[in-house]
């Protein structure tokens, strides 16, 4: 057998996996696919209508189309409105998308309204430590070595007011779609 450290397993080959999954390259056997879904099924629960909705809805915080629609609208504000430079427009892009994503782990955990639920505790502090680093990360001393520079007030403020406009957004349309569920 080949020294292989743990844990990393693009070092196997496929027959080793094959052997490992009870599998071929063909896929499952009909027999194993049977025994597989035997075995598991009757912990599996179907979801109902509303949580596929539910998923469905969520999933569109996430979708190419909605980021793309944020990416497109902190492009062109960065690129033509603000004017920046290279670096900067990193940064820009940079602060929007990782401040962005934590906000949505807030709408998309609650079916209630994003400031009248209250978050649990690790995830509020972890989030509040993520916002934290994510902006002063620019103004770091080793920035500079990641490509990051620091924003000016005015940039910053901008791509701040891009989130927020993208969150209270979201977190409208998402009471508007659960509100409209329960009618059915």
């Amino acid at each position: 057998m080949q020294n292989l450290r743990p844990y990393v397993f693009w070092q196997f080959d496929a027959p080793y996996w094959f052997q490992k999954l009870n599998s071929s390259s063909q896929g499952l056997s009909q027999n194993n696919a049977e025994k597989i879904l035997s075995q598991s099924s009757q912990f599996t629960k179907k979801p109902s209508h509303f949580q596929k909705d539910f998923l469905l809805f969520v999933s569109q915080f996430k979708s190419p189309l909605m980021l793309l629609l944020i990416g497109v609208i902190t492009f062109l504000t960065l690129l033509y409105v603000l004017k920046v430079k290279e670096a900067t427009f990193q940064t820009g892009l940079f602060i929007e998308s990782i401040v962005t994503e934590l906000f949505i782990l807030f709408i998309i955990r609650t079916h209630k309204n994003l400031f009248k639920s209250k978050p649990a505790n690790s995830l509020f502090v972890l989030s509040i430590i993520g916002l934290f680093l994510t902006i002063s990360l620019p103004y770091l001393p080793f920035a500079n070595n990641i490509g990051l520079v620091p924003l000016p007030l005015k940039y910053m403020a901008t791509m701040l007011l891009i989130v927020l406009v993208y969150i209270i957004t979201a977190d409208i349309l998402k009471v508007w779609f659960l509100r409209s569920l329960k009618g059915k």
